[in-house]
């Protein structure tokens, strides 16, 4: 994937005679070119959407042979004062129109380039040598081979990376400039670390009931149930820190990733980190948000904690209830689908007809939302492995959790969510992710001994003289790369033989994983780096839902296969 070419030479022949020059070894299998195709993307869906409806008024017609009548407007199938129209006149009046509409916009998005390619090369080796050669070195600089073509073309301005799995491109999100992908990201981010930091936990909300005389317990306490007032308040934190979250994972879909991995990537990084200060840090510490925290870091000469009341094994009684209510009320919630149930309710509201809700039914089919889903999951980890030796009764709950947690997720992945293309390498932040419950249990053992021992005691110099082991090795391993080869799991290429060639498959982004000797088998292409919408022959398509359809089948648990047929796998791109 190369990026900054000039906008004004994104053609086939100059960028294949610089490489053909530049690197005479290399074998150039295709090349294509990105294209500003957001306003084509949206007129391809609402052509879609007046597809179904048409295909579903024809159906009724068939079925019952009366013709389908419709308010044109918004809530239309809500009305009964307004006008009616014939369903199938209208969508196909409305299908002719985007159809034409997208043939246009399609000349017109050829037109546009955005001075991004995708060259697919012949051998993993030689992307691997191209890629090494635009690598910044040391010095800030990289060495790219020359060729009569490199002033003309701004070579040393590229920006070259393997490129993802075509399916996990955002094509429409490509076209966002980078002065204003910057600009959107800096705002919305500011914006929610500044609204995150005065209401960073929902225990600041009970605080406020407090001041305000209002005890949440007292109407509980009427039923005359111990175990509702017990866990309403548990249950009232686990509400608010489940809509909290939601507030960094939809801010996140403003600012426009090119590709699905760096969203649930940004997403998972972000949520979790907010978790980890929401439910487990900020709460042990006794403090109500990150602006208290900020001031006691600021003016600890005049306030000073209890530590004594803090690190007390009975504060663990809190996190055993949270994490039962997360096992039991927020696996099944999960189940229940409650936020698209929302979203389709209004959806179906909004619908202009009852002949769309096929098309609501196709948008609420969503992707496995690997990057807030592993922040939960994590959330639950850190706090059970922080609390595991102060208090071990959290760990059976803990391990609960993770169990029913499994089989909800594995059941939503394979039979309710749609397939998601994301690459391995948020599984490994994930894994490391794992290693900052290590180091916040140790954290808390070093406190706990600190406190409950006088003087120094053996245990406490072995619990400190362990912690800084451990973040030794975690900050080698994040900044030096020490021990970067054992890893928790190892993607190996598999031969496939078919027609007495041998064919290697490989993972969609992960190409610094494959071999780069000068021996390497040469692969073939297996789909072309084109966005879907810019190869649909529209007078030609047939009479079905097409694109929108729900996806045939689904790919492996946890990861993407390389493609439809394991036989034509990918290119070495970049």
């Amino acid at each position: 994937m190369v990026s900054n070419i000039p906008k004004h030479k994104c053609y086939h022949r100059p960028i294949l005679q610089h490489f053909q020059e530049a690197y005479p070894e290399v074998n150039v299998m295709d090349i294509q070119f990105a294209y500003d195709i957001a306003g084509l993307v949206k007129l391809d869906k609402d052509r879609l959407r007046a597809m179904d409806a048409k295909l579903y008024c024809e159906m009724e017609l068939l079925n019952t042979g009366e013709r389908t009548q419709m308010h044109p407007f918004f809530c239309g199938h809500c009305c009964c004062c307004c006008t009616k129209v014939d369903a199938i006149n209208f969508y196909q009046q409305e299908e002719s129109e985007l159809k034409k509409a997208c043939e246009e916009e399609k000349v017109t998005s050829y037109h546009k380039p955005l001075g991004i390619s995708f060259i697919s090369l012949a051998s993993d080796s030689q992307a691997h040598r191209i890629h090494r050669d635009f690598q910044t070195s040391c010095k800030g600089v990289h060495n790219p081979q020359m060729s009569s073509l490199y002033q003309e073309l701004g070579v040393q301005n590229w920006v070259i990376h393997f490129a993802p799995s075509p399916e996990n491109i955002c094509w429409e999100n490509l076209s966002v400039p980078d002065w204003r992908w910057w600009t959107n990201a800096i705002c919305i981010n500011g914006t929610l670390v500044v609204l995150l930091f005065f209401l960073t936990t929902p225990i600041m909300f009970l605080h406020v009931l407090d001041l305000l005389n209002i005890d949440i317990t007292k109407g509980a306490e009427k039923l005359h149930s111990v175990y509702l007032v017990q866990f309403l308040p548990t249950l009232l934190l686990w509400i608010l820190s489940a809509l909290l979250p939601n507030i960094v994972y939809w801010s996140d879909h403003l600012i426009g990733h090119w590709t699905k991995t760096a969203e649930h990537h940004s997403v998972m990084i972000k949520t979790f980190v907010f978790l980890l200060l929401m439910v487990l840090i900020l709460p042990s510490l006794g403090l109500t948000s990150a602006k208290a925290l900020f001031e006691w870091i600021v003016m600890g000469q005049s306030r000073s904690l209890q530590w004594r009341c803090i690190f007390l094994p009975g504060n663990g009684s809190f996190f055993v209830n949270y994490i039962i209510t997360a096992a039991f009320i927020g696996t099944a919630l999960e189940l229940l689908r409650v936020p698209e149930l929302i979203v389709y309710g209004v959806r179906l509201l909004l619908a202009r007809s009852m002949a769309e809700r096929a098309a609501v039914r196709k948008a609420v089919l969503w992707d496995f939302q690997y990057g807030i889903q592993y922040a939960w999951m994590l959330c639950i980890i850190a706090i059970t492995v922080s609390y595991s030796i102060p208090c071990p009764l959290v760990c059976p709950f803990g391990l609960l959790y993770l169990a029913l947690k499994h089989a909800v997720d594995r059941y939503n992945i394979f039979f309710v969510y749609s397939p998601s293309c994301i690459d391995k390498y948020i599984h490994d932040s994930a894994a490391t992710f794992v290693l900052w419950a290590v180091i916040l249990l140790q954290f808390n053992v070093v406190f706990f001994t600190g406190l409950r021992t006088e003087g120094f005691s053996p245990v406490f110099i072995f619990s400190c003289v362990a912690l800084f082991i451990t973040l030794m090795i975690y900050a080698g391993r994040i900044s030096f790369g020490w021990l970067r080869h054992l890893k928790p799991a190892k993607y190996k290429s598999e031969g496939v033989q078919k027609e007495g060639k041998e064919f290697e498959t490989f993972d969609a982004f992960g190409n610094e994983d494959l071999p780069t000797e000068e021996g390497s088998q040469e692969v073939y292409i297996s789909r072309p780096f084109v966005a879907n919408v810019l190869t649909k022959d529209l007078s030609e398509e047939p009479e079905q839902g097409g694109e929108a359809d729900a996806p045939s089948g689904h790919n492996g648990y946890g990861s993407m296969d390389s493609g439809d047929n394991p036989s034509a796998p990918l290119t070495g791109t970049i």
